[in-house]
This record gives C-alpha cells, sequence and structure tokens, in this order.
C-alpha cells in the first residue's frame, strides 16, 4: 500500500469516514485519491476489537502513520462499541451525582476520560470525540438530553475538564462539542437548521471558555445560527462565530466542522459549505459519509488554499500538534486510576441515579407487580440502534415481576392498561418510558394511573426533563438514572432490590 503522507497536502484538512470493517480496493483507492488527515470510525466500522485493531493498523499501512482515527465513544447514549470496551454511563449520570459530591464526580470523570482513552489506543483510535460540554434545560430541546453534563456550565466545565484531562493522560485526543452549544435547540441539526436565542448565549458560552485552561485539544462546532454572535449565519461557516471561539475565549487548539452531510447545511453546495467553512476558520472539515461530496469538499479545499496558504500552514500545524500527545502521555504526571474501569462506571452509576419525585414503597419492592415496557426506543440519527427487548433486563433482574406489558403511544398504553383490569384494581406497577414530556397525551394516562393503582413507580430511560409530564400523587415515585442502557438498569433493579439507595441530583434542575 502507498504512504500518502505529505505535510502539504490539501486533504490533511479533510477526514472522512469509511464505509465496511475492512478495506476493500475502492476503500484503498478513495484514501488514495482524498489523502485525508483523519479516519471517524462509526458502529458501520466495527465488529469486534481484534478487528477494529486490523482495521486501524490497515487504515495506516495505506494512509500513513500520521492519520489521525477517531470515533464518538461518549458513554450512555453515544457509543460505538457495543462490547470490547468498557460503558460508561454517560455525561448526566456524572451531573447528577456532581449535584452532591462534585468532587467525587471529578474524581470518576478524570477515571472514566483515562479508561476510555487507554482502550482506544489500544485499539489504534488516537482522538475521542467527547465530552459534549452543551447544556440542557427547556423540556422542548431536542436531540443532546442525557449526553449532556446538565444545566449547570460550572459544572458542565469542571467535569469535562476532568474527563478530557483524563483521555490525554492516556494518549487520546479530546473533543469539546458542539461550539457554540445545541443544548436548548428545538431543532435537531441533523434534520434542519436551528437557532438559539442571544440570552442563552452567555451561560452556554462559559465551558468553551474553559476549554484553552482546561487543555482541550479540539473544539467541534456546530450547524446552528447562534444569534448572540452572528444572526445570519450557522456556526460553520460564520468568521464572527469562529473568531469569538479564538479571539475572545482564546481557544488555540484544532477547530473542526461537525459533520457537512448534516441537515444544518443541507442547503449549501459542497463548494459553498467548504469554502464558507474554511474563511469562517475551521482547520477540519469532516464528511462522514458519501464518497463523492469528500471528493467535491477536497476540490474546494485545494482551491482555496491556492488563495490563502498561511493559513492552511497554521491549520496543519495545529493538527499535525494532534500526535504530540500519546508521546508525551507516560510523563503527564496524573496518577493512574487504581479501579478498573467496570468498577468506575459502577460507581458513576450508582451514584448518579436519583428519585426525583414521591417516595418509594417499601424496598425490596413486594407482592405482584406488572412491568410496562415500551415497544421500541426512540432514536436520534447519532445513536446507533437498540432493540427494546433490552428492557426485559428488568424483569430478569426484579422477581417481584410477574408480567410484562408493552405500548407504543400515550394512546396505546391507555387503552392497553384499561383492558387490563387487574393493573387498575389495586395494582402495581413499574413503568419505563422514555420522551413522555414531548407528547401532552401522556400526562392525562399518568394522572389516571395515579388515581388507580395502588403504586406506580415510573423510570424515566433518558433524562429528568420527563418529570414535568409526571402528576403529584402521593402513590407515584419517579427514579432516573439517566440512561436506558443494561448498566443503567441494572443499577435501577439495585435500588429497587433495596441494596442502594437512590440520591437526589437533578443536574438539569439544580
Amino acid at each position: 500500500m502507498t504512504n500518502l503522507q505529505d505535510p502539504q497536502r490539501a486533504g490533511g484538512r479533510l477526514w472522512i469516514g469509511v464505509p465496511s470493517t475492512e478495506l476493500d480496493s475502492a476503500t484503498i483507492e478513495l484514501l488514495q485519491e482524498l489523502k485525508p488527515g483523519g479516519i471517524i470510525l462509526f458502529r458501520r466500522n466495527i465488529e469486534s476489537a481484534d478487528q477494529v485493531r486490523n482495521l486501524t493498523r490497515d487504515l495506516r499501512k495505506c494512509a500513513g502513520e500520521s492519520l489521525h482515527i477517531c470515533i464518538d465513544q461518549e458513554g450512555g447514549r453515544v457509543v460505538r462499541f457495543p462490547d470490547g470496551i468498557t460503558f460508561f454511563p454517560g455525561n448526566m449520570a456524572l451531573g447528577s451525582l456532581a449535584c452532591s459530591d462534585l468532587e467525587r464526580a471529578v474524581e470518576l470523570a478524570f477515571a472514566q476520560g483515562w479508561h476510555t482513552g487507554k482502550e482506544l489506543l489500544e485499539l489504534g483510535i488516537d482522538i475521542n470525540l467527547a465530552p459534549c460540554v452543551d447544556l440542557v434545560g427547556s423540556p422542548s430541546s431536542r436531540g443532546i438530553g442525557s449526553r449532556s453534563f446538565g444545566a449547570d456550565p460550572h459544572r458542565a466545565l469542571a467535569l469535562a475538564s476532568a474527563v478530557g484531562r483524563g483521555m490525554r493522560s492516556a494518549g487520546v485526543r479530546d473533543c469539546w462539542k458542539h461550539f457554540p452549544g445545541l443544548g436548548r435547540v428545538t431543532v435537531d441539526p441533523h434534520f434542519g437548521l436551528p437557532a438559539t436565542d442571544p440570552e442563552e448565549s452567555a451561560s452556554d458560552l462559559i465551558p468553551f471558555g474553559g476549554a484553552e485552561a482546561a487543555g482541550a485539544s479540539i473544539v467541534m462546532t456546530s450547524h446552528v445560527i447562534a444569534r448572540a454572535l452572528d444572526a445570519d449565519a450557522p456556526v460553520t461557516i460564520s468568521s464572527k462565530a469562529v473568531n469569538t471561539l479564538r479571539s475572545e475565549l482564546k481557544f488555540s487548539g484544532v477547530v473542526m466542522t461537525d459533520c457537512l452531510e448534516m441537515g444544518g447545511v443541507s442547503g449549501l453546495s459542497p463548494e459553498e459549505v467548504a469554502k464558507g467553512a474554511m474563511a469562517a476558520g475551521h482547520d477540519i472539515l469532516l464528511v462522514s459519509h458519501t464518497a463523492d461530496l469528500q471528493r467535491g469538499i477536497l476540490r474546494q479545499i485545494e482551491k482555496e488554499i491556492e488563495m490563502e496558504s498561511s493559513s492552511h500552514i497554521q491549520s496543519l500545524q495545529r493538527i499535525s500538534a494532534l500526535a504530540e500527545i500519546s508521546e508525551g502521555a507516560s510523563n503527564s504526571g496524573e496518577s493512574i486510576p487504581v479501579m478498573t474501569g467496570e468498577e468506575v462506571a459502577r460507581l458513576i452509576c450508582r451514584g448518579g441515579v436519583s428519585l426525583l419525585q414521591g417516595s418509594l414503597p417499601e424496598t425490596p419492592l413486594s407482592g405482584d407487580w406488572s412491568l410496562v415496557l415500551p415497544a421500541e426506543f426512540s432514536h436520534s440519527p447519532v445513536e446507533d440502534s437498540r432493540s427494546s427487548a433490552e428492557l426485559d433486563l428488568l424483569a430478569r433482574e426484579l422477581p417481584m415481576i410477574s408480567r410484562i406489558l408493552r405500548f407504543d403511544s400515550a394512546e396505546k398504553l391507555a387503552s392497553q392498561v384499561a383492558t387490563e383490569g387487574e393493573l387498575t384494581a389495586g395494582g402495581k406497577v413499574l413503568l419505563a418510558i422514555q420522551g413522555a414530556r414531548l407528547d401532552p397525551q401522556y400526562r392525562e394516562v399518568f394522572k389516571d394511573f395515579a388515581e388507580s393503582l395502588d403504586s406506580l413507580v415510573v423510570l424515566l430511560l433518558d433524562d429528568p426533563r420527563d418529570l414535568v409530564a409526571m402528576p403529584e400523587s402521593d402513590n407515584l415515585s419517579v427514579l432516573c438514572a439517566h440512561g436506558g442502557r443494561p448498566l443503567h438498569l441494572e443499577t435501577l433493579a439495585e435500588v429497587l432490590r433495596g441494596e442502594i439507595p437512590p440520591g437526589s441530583g437533578q443536574p438539569i434542575g439544580n
């Protein structure tokens, strides 16, 4: 295979996705043509840890040892490895723990970052596109959810700093996203172009304002119109917005776009988006999926650097500095965590589970309980699909469950329960749900349940904002582990079996 290293190449500014778990002839030809500076891996590229190790080796054989390989291994909702490396419960679980014990949460956040970095580096991955530092508050916002540390910008900065420091100590670069903050938007930028109100900007910018002092390696921008920074253009092509990051917030590291195939910039041609992103000050342009678009973006990069070579050299210098982290990681001076990654993950999850409303019935739960589950998970485009059969783990973990019912809408839930007389005749129900705040019909359903059932325990499968759909009732209690992966479910089961107490952290409301 041909080594594609060339420190002045235009492709160094282009990072791309490849289609499969191994390099076929078409992918090799594409790499030889584009000479990209980086590769992003998705679930489609992953079968096992050994296979990924072989893939990253082959990618560097083809594209040069200086090739950067990145992935979104955030924890919680967004993980590309279904197994093979440690699963961590996600930012909002850390944010919940931090509400009651910030020092402990920061300690565990560092350990999480270190273990994640160590395991990724062993697979040949040198950049993790994490953490998300978007702030979440409004129940109507879309897209980020439990990927956020919560609503408090200073808490988010402290936790992001610890996660990033842990990854870098293990030899992997971190990437803070999505500048200048996506947590409040009501349009997911995968589908359209959202906008943020000026009054929200000051708080959203606080974590990014601390990125330089925290040593963050990369900041990823978002396809959003941030009206406080530029009332007209999305941040992706806004020199005003990127200049805020560089000049006002003093960030000197690498700035990269989010994927240029997302709906937020779909109204722009490849030429327009590439020209605009480079003129705005981005070092890296990310194109994750389509070879023809990758080619079109590269052609425009080549045209732009002919006219402005000095900024191109500066961008390449910032990108080349990313390689220095793995060489100096062992001398970082940070203490290596003594706990295993699995121990750290479980401590975060146990510390992050919260009783948000009411009082639990006597634990362990006694008598016969019905488990009511959603028929499917809802997913954002950044998440990999999962089967709702994962939720059956609750029945296996809770011996008091006597039967399982499933629903696919508020209307179906109401009608199904109405026909199940045993549920409403002094029954006991454990109900798991995701996104209840987004359908106003659920409020009436929960109200009817609470009035007719002896006990109703609601398990929120994503984030605490669904609490707004819950009525006040003496026999209703609400638990949230800030996620619905197996580790979150196991932790909820530990609470319901009376083995651990829930906390009270509300990372969005505090």
